[in-house]
């Protein structure tokens, strides 16, 4: 995916609506491959991947994911909380099944947090299983449209969910509608000219980039570097990263 929870796996909804793209996963230098979104899971604490692995443990010496090596005493088993946090850092150790089995125990204990659901979505998407992955995005978006509303930006983070598992699938129409929802949804609560908006912008350009639909995706991505040079500046990796990827669609015009 990456980016990332609105309460996270990307970011928490109060994080959100103030945060910038630092850590996101933008890339696309290459357009074969350009895929600019979010990171799926941006809440693992801060910690490096190194100290993940000294903390849980690396693939030769996995701790079991029931938690009883955890050394904090306020950790508690009984909160959903707690095991998705572990999901998550399970995931990104590419740890994907033990991660699934973390959010499972979420679920068992929240049949409905959508937290939990999405990070065991984004585990079966990472597995490539596309099927359940989508039924627990569904999930998800459903839960947060009612309890939150269809305009809130933790319901236009998980219609990226699924924009994204359908643009993996080159479900094409699908993915559009759904990131023009998600854009939509960001405009209207974030503004225009939020960071996060911006990254909204680079997702729905880079799938038009995918349907070889160049001049629309052109302007977005011009779009999207206007807001990240005036909201992160003209140095920050992400500004960097939609610069090059503007520079490659224009060599592509030229070569066409």
């Amino acid at each position: 995916m990456r980016s990332a929870d609105l309460s996270s796996s990307d970011l928490s909804e109060a994080q959100l609506l103030g945060a910038n793209l630092e850590g996101t996963n933008i890339q696309g230098a290459n357009l074969r491959g350009t895929n600019i979104q979010g990171a799926n899971l941006r809440g693992t604490l801060g910690l490096t991947q190194e100290q993940l692995e000294q903390a849980f443990g690396n693939e030769e010496t996995r701790l079991p994911v029931d938690l009883q090596a955890t050394s904090q005493a306020s950790v508690s088993v009984d909160e959903p909380e707690t095991w998705v946090n572990r999901g998550n850092e399970l995931y990104s150790l590419a740890r994907y099944e033990n991660a699934l089995e973390a959010y499972q125990q979420a679920l068992s204990l929240r049949p409905d947090y959508p937290e939990a659901l999405r990070g065991a979505g984004h585990s079966l998407d990472a597995m490539g299983r596309f099927g359940p992955a989508t039924a627990l995005y569904e999930r998800a978006l459903e839960i947060r449209e009612s309890v939150l509303g269809p305009n809130h930006p933790a319901t236009a983070e998980s219609l990226e969910d699924l924009a994204n598992l359908f643009a993996t699938q080159e479900r094409y129409d699908e993915a559009t509608a759904l990131y023009e929802r998600a854009l939509s949804i960001r405009e209207s609560v974030l503004g225009p000219d939020h960071p996060l908006t911006a990254q909204d912008m680079a997702s729905l350009a880079a799938l038009l980039v995918r349907e070889e639909r160049y001049d629309e995706a052109k302007a977005l991505y011009e779009r999207a570097l206007r807001v990240l040079q005036r909201g992160v500046g003209r140095d920050h990796p992400d500004t960097v990263r939609i610069q090059e990827v503007l520079e490659d669609l224009q060599n592509k015009g030229k070569e066409s």
